[in-house]
């Protein structure tokens, strides 16, 4: 069985459109699990924020595609939905996994000192 470009571009943008809305619902799913007296809205908007971050994105980056797939441009609809793909994953990756520590090594910084100090300027000691 032989794809051609055309459906190979249908599967990349019905793939595509299902993970936007799998962004989507987890918004709103996580926003009504939240939904208590005892949870401030700060910290629920704090919870959900990745979620509609992801979706917005991933949204802006699909209309090119759907543009691109309209004139034909199948390859170019290729690329956008494989960013498209690869953004949702990396993008949560990044955030759950590699910003806390980044911020981590900020702060252990910041506690020791070293927070103003550039890694290209060598640190010169000063004694007495």
């Amino acid at each position: 069985m032989k794809l051609d470009k055309k459906k190979i571009a249908n599967i990349l943008i019905v793939v595509s459109i299902v993970r936007i809305a799998l962004e989507i619902a987890t918004f709103f799913q996580a926003e009504w699990q939240l939904n208590s007296p005892l949870i401030p809205k700060s910290t629920i908007i704090t919870i959900i924020r990745p979620y509609l971050l992801s979706a917005l994105i991933s949204t802006i980056l699909l209309i090119p595609a759907l543009i691109f797939y309209f004139f034909n441009k199948y390859v170019i609809t290729y690329i956008f939905c494989g960013f498209i793909l690869m953004f949702t994953y990396f993008f949560f990756f990044f955030i759950f996994n590699l910003l806390p520590q980044m911020v981590y090594s900020c702060l252990s910084r910041e506690s020791r000192g070293e927070a103003n100090q550039s890694f290209h300027q060598p640190v010169i000691k000063k004694y007495r």
